[in-house]
């Protein structure tokens, strides 16, 4: 990545220059809308700054002259000198030369990857880029294990910028999720723990995700998903194959001798692997939202289904309801007539009684 690109300047030591460029990129990059391309515009000002300063010292220095070719006689005079000189001012001047060499000596040809930090970062989304490598717990140990590495990792800010861009990043599964925690363990020393006494690993979105059971199987494909990025995949494949190898990324001497082939591969198309790699993603956001589609759909249709039963269900319950009630309603208008034809019986005799009862008399 380089500095200059951000800053959107040519290469310079005019430090007013670094700062005018860095004031007018930052109104690009508001640090609450964009707060990852803030921080690295931040780290390219600094970074700027520290190569223009050190450029000028260099520059001020005094050039060294080339000894002169000592005589014999001048040899001898030369020892008979530093036999006289304190054993203090020996060491004094031998300190001062030494820094100075070490200044002038200091190389800024390779300023633009901004150190471990930056080199770690941009190999660290290669090896995401690759999806045969995102996954791969061995190939992670091997990386994560590189001592130039392990010393940033000694750093809590570190740590929880690592953390912040693995959140950022999609497509780890739980079981890589879970060696990352147990590798950034190692480094919380309790004489470290930050003041509010959360570690990094302690990150809300770091835990839900490390704790996430759920793992969908046709979204965590092993393999690249387009021609170029098979293409790529087979060109490196095929440099092993002409020695007579064959890889297999189970097997940790393999993995080893492919992550180093494939960062060499991978550092000159940076940009199209991380185009396949976001790709990949927007194609698995879209399979996604088209099964959670798919699902909703067959949901809906189960609960119509289920609605129209029910629906049906109580239908046959009412017309069985009124059923029984006109069958109750006839029963008792029935009864009430039979009663009504008693009472009708009942009432002539006693009247036919009456009857004969006067007419004997």
């Amino acid at each position: 990545m380089n500095i200059w690109k951000y800053l959107d300047i040519e290469p310079t030591t005019d430090i007013a220059q670094i700062q005018s460029a860095y004031a007018r990129q930052a109104k690009k990059y508001h640090p609450e809308e964009y707060p990852a391309e803030f921080k690295i515009l931040q780290n390219a000002y600094k970074t700027a700054l520290q190569y223009a300063k050190h450029k000028k010292t260099a520059a001020a220095a005094p050039p060294q002259r080339r000894p002169r070719p000592e005589t014999v006689e001048a040899k001898q005079e030369t020892a008979v000198v530093v036999k006289k000189t304190p054993a203090r001012v020996q060491e004094a001047e031998q300190t001062h030369t030494d820094v100075s060499a070490a200044r002038v000596s200091y190389d800024f040809s390779e300023i633009d990857t901004y150190g471990d930090r930056e080199q770690f970062f941009r190999q660290f989304h290669l090896l995401v880029y690759n999806p045969y490598l995102i996954n791969n717990v061995t190939a992670w140990q091997i990386f994560l294990d590189v001592p130039a590495f392990a010393e940033l990792f000694q750093n809590n800010d570190f740590r929880a910028a690592f953390i912040k861009e693995v959140c950022r990043l999609y497509g780890f599964s739980r079981e890589t999720l879970l060696y990352f925690d147990r590798f950034l363990i190692r480094f919380q020393k309790a004489k470290q723990q930050p003041e509010n006494g959360a570690w990094e690993t302690d990150d809300p979105v770091f835990r839900r995700r490390k704790h996430r059971h759920i793992r969908l199987s046709f979204l965590s494909g092993s393999g690249f998903r387009n021609k170029e990025g098979n293409a790529f995949h087979e060109t490196i494949i095929a440099s092993f194959s002409r020695q007579g190898r064959t890889i297999d990324l189970n097997r940790r001497k393999d993995v080893g001798d492919y992550l180093r082939s494939y960062l060499l591969f991978a550092a000159a198309n940076e940009e199209k692997l991380e185009r396949f790699y976001w790709k990949r993603k927007y194609s698995d956001l879209k399979l996604l939202a088209s099964c959670c589609a798919v699902t909703i759909a067959a949901l809906v249709l189960i609960f119509l289904d289920e609605w129209q039963k029910d629906r049906a269900y109580k239908e046959q319950q009412e017309l069985f309801r009124e059923e029984i009630l006109t069958q109750q309603e006839a029963a008792y208008r029935n009864q009430y007539v039979k009663q009504k034809a008693e009472e009708d019986m009942d009432r002539l005799l006693q009247q036919y009684r009456e009857w004969e009862q006067g007419n004997g008399e």
